[in-house]
């Protein structure tokens, strides 16, 4: 068996495949959202910025990163290394920023406009319950582990 690593995360956005989601709210070309030809926060010469063609202006506060800034581009560790750089152009970013007050109403509407989309949000917490919704559902088969097979019986797990 391969090496685990666990790493703590409030949210997660799963994105595989070849293009992006088109019904996200932003400007899409060629598979993928649109970024900045000319960024403010470059990593390696790199844009993670999202941009917005019709006002020609930057979407403000949006980066982006792996097969959201470049659809179907390359290998999983690619992705990675174009995560950890568009963290690097989001740091820069907000060291230019002031302190957020009001830190959970933002998540919180984030959160609602996934929902209106029809995305579901898996946080730390929900994703708990489904771990304990596991080994609940292990138990009473009496098996050493299990898994739900398809998303629909984790959402349902979860109260989705």
């Amino acid at each position: 068996m391969g090496i685990t690593r666990q790493i703590e995360a409030d949210t997660v956005i799963f994105a595989i495949g070849d293009s992006v989601d088109k019904d996200f709210c932003l400007p899409v070309y060629n598979n993928g959202y649109v970024t900045v030809s000319a960024p403010r926060y470059p990593v390696d010469g790199v844009s993670y910025e999202a941009f917005d063609p019709d006002s020609g202006k930057p979407v403000e506060k949006v980066f982006l990163a792996g097969w959201a800034r470049q659809a179907s581009t390359g290998l999983v560790g690619a992705a990675r290394k174009d995560g950890e750089s568009a963290a690097q152009a989001i740091l820069q970013f907000l060291q230019t920023q002031p302190a957020m007050l009001d830190v959970e109403n933002v998540f919180d509407k984030f959160v609602k406009r996934l929902e209106e989309t029809h995305v579901h949000v898996i946080s730390k917490k929900r994703l708990a319950r489904l771990e304990e919704a596991e080994r609940a559902e292990s138990q009473k088969r009496g098996l050493q582990l299990f898994k739900f097979a398809t998303n629909e019986e984790m959402f349902t797990a979860i109260g989705l």
